[in-house]
Parts: structure tokens; C-alpha cells; sequence
């Protein structure tokens, strides 16, 4: 067999394996989601997001060694890369704070799975050395502010709308402690476990088949809003106006800046309870 036989049968499998581990983040976030949310699979409360969490990681980290030298075509890079990798170990940390210096919350023993896939890509990544996209501090730099400003003003719409649908999303005398806790939260949970699949993976794949980038940029804010389907009932303002244009907002972040790093920055403020505290204040 010549050697370009050899690279195509090498493309062609590497493209199968993507496709399948692709199918499984797709699988965890509707099929399975949304079944288990609508009691059709019944789990304890707490599995759910556990399996889907954790198993989600899991194929992302699958995912990224597959495509390790080629991230950039996912606009995933370093910034991006250090936030997945590190969200985990920070939210843990934060949890252990929060339990050990307010006395409430508890620990979630599934985050150290979590650390330790995230130990096992560093391993990997540091043997292989990737090709990455350089990217310059102060364009890092420009992006991730950037991203925490769109993150606070959205956030702070999201708080409003939060107390229009009459959700407490925090108590009356919310902490530093307990805002920051859900920050890192929520870039452990949602951020890190929905930007690599909507604006990371599922949108260079699409790209790879030639879609225009608005298109793209539709698509996947129209699957991040059924993806949170199971809001419409309780939260039907949040699944309406929130989601909707959280997700055209969040993929305008990483089209634009070229790096899912800003729009997980930008997840993670809105859905923490920093918007929520200023929406209440003003």
C-alpha cells in the first residue's frame, strides 16, 4: 500500500472515530437529558447531570486527542485549553471554601473523576505537543475582558428576567464567597461541558462540511435552545429569552474571537449568581 493510501485509510478512520464520539456528546445532551428530565428513564436526582457530566468530559478529552493538531479548526487553543483542563481543580477548591468557611453546600466527589481525566489529557498533550494556534497576550488579554463584560451584562439580564419569572437564584444576603463559588460552578459544569460541544466541536465539524459561518452560528444557538427544552414548563421566560439568545451571544463570543476560552468565561458569568446580586441592586 503506497503511503497516500495509507494517510486516506488514516483520515478516513480518524473521521469515523470522530463522528462516533461526536454522536455521543449528542447522545448525553438530548436523548439521554431529555429523557431522564421527563421521567421516561428514571435515575435518582443526582445521576443524571453526574453521567451526563462526567461522560460528556470524558468524550471531549477523547475528542481533543484525536484532533490535537488541528484544535484551532474547533477554536479551541492554549486559553481554551487552560480553562477546561484547570475548571474542575478550581471549582473543587472554591466547594471545599464555601462548605469549610460558610457552612453550607457539601462536596461533589464526582469532580475528582473530572480532575483526573483532565491530569490524563495534560499527560498526553505535554507527550504529544500539539500544533497550536499562537495567539499573542495582548489579544488574550483583549478577548477575555471582553468576554467577563459581556458575561456581567448578560448576566445581569439574566438576573432580571430571573426575578420577572419569580426564581430565587440567591439569598437575601449573598456572600463574595458563595458568588464566586458559582462562578467556578458554573465553568465546571456548564461552560466547560456545552462550549466545546456547541461553538467547539459541533462547529468545526459543520464548517468542514462548508457551511457558511451565519448558518453555523444559527444552528448551533437553535440546538443549545432545545437542548434546555425541559425549562419550558418551570422556567418558560429562561427557555424563551435567556437560552435563545445565549446561545447566539455565547457563539457570536467564540466566532468572533476564534476561542471557545471566551465564551466558557462568558457561560460561566452568566449563570452564576453575579448578575443575579446586581440585577437585585439596580
Amino acid at each position: 500500500m503506497s503511503e497516500e493510501n495509507t494517510v486516506s485509510t488514516q483520515n478516513k478512520k480518524e473521521n469515523i472515530l470522530f463522528i462516533l464520539l461526536l454522536s455521543g456528546l449528542l447522545f448525553l445532551r438530548f436523548p439521554f437529558v431529555l429523557l431522564s428530565s421527563f421521567q421516561v428513564i428514571i435515575l435518582p436526582k443526582t445521576m443524571m447531570p453526574t453521567i451526563c457530566n462526567n461522560g460528556t468530559y470524558l468524550l471531549t478529552v477523547l475528542l481533543i486527542i484525536l484532533k490535537r493538531n488541528s484544535l484551532s479548526d474547533y477554536y479551541m487553543d492554549i486559553f481554551a485549553l487552560a480553562i477546561f483542563m484547570i475548571a474542575p481543580v478550581a471549582e473543587l477548591i472554591f466547594q471545599y471554601a464555601k462548605v469549610k468557611y460558610t457552612s453550607s453546600g457539601y462536596m461533589r466527589a464526582d469532580l475528582w473523576f473530572r480532575i483526573a481525566v483532565s491530569l490524563g489529557l495534560l499527560i498526553v498533550l505535554l507527550i504529544y505537543r500539539p500544533k497550536m494556534r499562537k495567539r499573542s497576550a495582548k489579544e488574550v488579554l483583549l478577548w477575555g475582558v471582553i468576554a467577563v463584560a459581556v458575561g456581567v451584562v448578560s448576566g445581569i439580564l439574566t438576573g432580571k428576567i430571573a426575578i420577572l419569572q419569580g426564581v430565587q437564584r440567591v439569598p437575601d444576603h449573598a456572600s463574595a464567597m458563595i458568588v464566586t463559588t458559582s462562578f467556578f460552578t458554573q465553568l465546571g459544569n456548564a461552560a466547560v461541558i456545552e462550549e466545546p460541544l456547541f461553538r467547539g466541536f459541533l462547529w468545526g465539524w459543520l464548517s468542514k462540511l462548508h457551511w457558511k459561518g451565519r448558518w453555523i452560528w444559527l444552528t448551533q444557538a437553535g440546538l443549545f435552545w432545545l437542548g434546555h427544552i425541559y425549562y419550558l414548563g418551570a422556567y418558560p421566560y429562561s427557555f424563551w429569552i435567556t437560552v435563545p439568545v445565549g446561545g447566539l451571544v455565547l457563539g457570536l463570543l467564540a466566532w468572533r474571537s476564534k476561542s471557545i476560552g471566551t465564551s466558557m468565561i462568558g457561560h460561566g458569568l452568566i449563570n452564576s449568581k453575579l448578575g443575579d446580586v446586581i440585577a437585585r441592586a439596580i
